[in-house]
């Protein structure tokens, strides 16, 4: 990956709250957006993004209290990961079933595309990841699979997908040219995670239809201390497969 050279000297980045209008007057999406230390200083760079989903009986400040952007500016400023741009859509009625939520719908159609037309994000495929933890990591693999032309890699973080989601998966990935068409899926969970058994059922569904995924075990629970413990193993491994569009070859990273 080419880190674009900075010539400011900032160490922090920037988190900011956004309300983006949808075609519902009285609607809009609230949203946090992490910038990288020096975005304003380098109008002409594009960045790769990253989405990152909420838990269910959380909301959009979730990765922030875990850490997320005190880890990305630790990171950039070591040079372990290059910059990049982090979204955090909220899911505003996540006791909802997935099937009568707008929440995927309201990332796919009007996040995204709000995104990509006003932040320095580079736009194609490969610049892109989705992640999530709890059911934010069930929606970013209903997405990911749903979409795989948006989205290079998933992580699933304490993972347990929805009812019927396995099968979803089968259909996504029959419809699909092979099976290496999926974006590259990084999957973890703690060892004594209440969820662990369905973790391992999702692992062995990947496992069955040829999807390439990396799996990682940690110690630990299905709470904030786990994922606040992870955080910058997550980044790792997103940055890992995100690649900035400087790059002469814009390919799909290994796993």
């Amino acid at each position: 990956i080419t880190i674009p050279t900075q010539d400011c000297t900032d160490a922090t980045g920037e988190v900011l709250d956004l309300q983006i209008p949808t075609e519902q007057a009285s609607k809009n999406l609230a949203v946090k957006v992490y910038l990288p230390p020096c975005y304003a200083a380098q109008p002409s760079t594009r960045y790769p993004v990253l989405y990152l989903l909420h838990g269910q009986d959380a909301d959009s400040s979730q990765w922030i209290d875990l850490g997320i952007s005190r880890a990305a500016d630790a990171l950039i400023a070591t040079d372990l990961i290059s910059p990049l741009i982090i979204v955090l859509p909220w899911e505003q009625n996540p006791l909802r079933p997935p099937q009568d939520s707008s929440y995927g719908t309201e990332i796919i159609q009007t996040i995204i595309p709000f995104i990509d037309g006003h932040y320095a994000v580079c736009t194609l495929r490969a610049c892109r990841a989705i992640g999530g933890l709890s059911r934010g990591g069930n929606w970013a693999v209903a997405l990911g699979f749903t979409y795989p032309e948006l989205f290079t890699a998933v992580g699933a973080h304490s993972t347990p997908l929805f009812y019927g989601q396995a099968a979803q998966i089968r259909q996504s990935v029959a419809a699909m040219s092979r099976p290496s068409a999926a974006p590259l899926l990084y999957v973890d969970v703690g060892d004594k995670d209440m969820y662990y058994a369905n973790v391992a059922e999702f692992v062995s569904t990947l496992e069955e239809l040829g999807v390439t995924y990396q799996y990682t075990e940690f110690t630990g629970k299905h709470d904030p201390v786990y994922w606040s413990a992870h955080v910058s193993d997550y980044l790792l491994w997103y940055s890992e497969r995100l690649i900035y569009p400087e790059d002469s070859a814009l390919t799909t990273p290994t796993p």
